[in-house]
């Protein structure tokens, strides 16, 4: 029995499954495209639109419960309240768009609705992440996420609800938020923001050297 997590792992045990014949195999991050110094970031902003002189905070996923973006909207209600012209929040993801009237309605409720942009569906992860400062994975539910993997193979500082192999994967290097909860998330995020920069950026090459070190494709091919 092959895995993808070991949260899965245990899950599936718990549930009577065979501890015998398993195997943990986690996601294998491309760190030759996702890395640090792969695009420059004030051109990937330009490309996006992007303002050069804000904070970005970004998320990539789908619109779905399991991902909590509806939880992420509720939150930077609040913080534009406290961060009104400071941040700019990036959404890239399917039907993260104003097509989609529970987002855009959530998005209307944020004091600077034009301070979040949604990209839906994007077609160059690698080029939207070198656009980000910090990366934000509000997620309800995980086995191991790719989304947050590739964010750390990027140099991302990052911040995560504690879910599935989260902690595994990020090592317990950041902030993280409890699942579904708004308060928590806001208050990992604003610790976050409270961080001196170059904190975040030694926080950030470490998340990157994990994920080289442990998570690599070379590292988690049989």
């Amino acid at each position: 029995i092959v895995y993808v997590a070991e949260s899965s792992k245990a899950v599936h045990e718990s549930l009577g499954y065979n501890t015998e014949p398993s195997v943990v195999i986690p996601n294998g991050f491309n760190v030759d495209l996702f890395r640090p110094d792969g695009l420059d970031k004030q051109s990937g902003r330009a490309k996006l639109n992007i303002p050069t002189n804000k904070l970005v905070i970004g998320c990539v996923g789908r619109w779905h419960p399991d991902k909590g973006l509806d939880i992420m909207l509720q939150v930077i209600a609040d913080i534009q309240l406290a961060y009104a012209d400071d941040i700019f929040f990036v959404f890239a993801g399917r039907d993260c768009n104003a097509e989609n009237t529970d987002f855009f309605t959530l998005q209307q409720k944020c004091p600077k609705p034009e301070y979040i942009l949604a990209l839906g569906e994007c077609d160059n992860v690698p080029e939207l992440l070198s656009a980000l400062d910090i990366f934000c994975l509000p997620s309800r539910s995980e086995a191991f996420p790719l989304a947050l993997g590739e964010a750390m193979a990027s140099g991302l500082y990052c911040i995560a609800t504690d879910v599935g192999d989260v902690r595994y994967l990020t090592g317990d290097l950041i902030d993280y938020a409890l699942p579904d909860d708004t308060q928590s998330l806001k208050t990992a995020i604003i610790t976050a923001l409270r961080r001196p920069e170059a904190e975040r950026k030694e926080i950030a090459e470490q998340l990157h050297q994990r994920v080289n070190e442990l998570f690599s494709e070379q590292k988690t091919t049989l």
